[in-house]
């Protein structure tokens, strides 16, 4: 996934309906609202807007990896390298919202694919 589609899916999945932007809950649904940060709305967006079907990926995903920590864990499911997953969480733990990461990744020098940094 590179920057922009990395931008198009944090959009998609702040702007699913329940979705609210947290900064403490990767993505955490209960009964018709969901709780996502800037990395849990990117895959809510990659689930096509299935809050749901996002968090069951998540908690499956964060229980095998539980020794990975959540940034690499995210970072795997959303196809980004493990720096650039980090830098979004930091962006985003220190206030900025999600739109306005999303204007960053869009407007980011070096707009190539971001998998190129992405080790085998």
């Amino acid at each position: 996934m590179n920057k922009q589609e990395l931008a198009a899916a944090m959009m998609r999945g702040i702007q699913t309906p329940g979705v609210q932007e947290s900064d403490c809950m990767y993505v955490f649904k209960r009964g018709d609202f969901c709780e996502a940060c800037a990395l849990g709305a990117a895959l809510i967006g990659k689930c096509n807007g299935d809050s749901s079907e996002a968090q069951e990926i998540w908690r499956a995903a964060h229980l095998r990896r539980i020794e990975d920590g959540p940034i690499a864990t995210m970072s795997d499911m959303l196809s980004i390298p493990e720096s650039l997953a980090e830098e979004v969480e930091l962006m985003h733990c220190d206030g900025r919202s999600i739109r306005e990461i999303v204007t960053w990744l869009n407007t980011e020098e070096g707009e190539s694919n971001v998998n190129d940094e992405t080790p085998s």
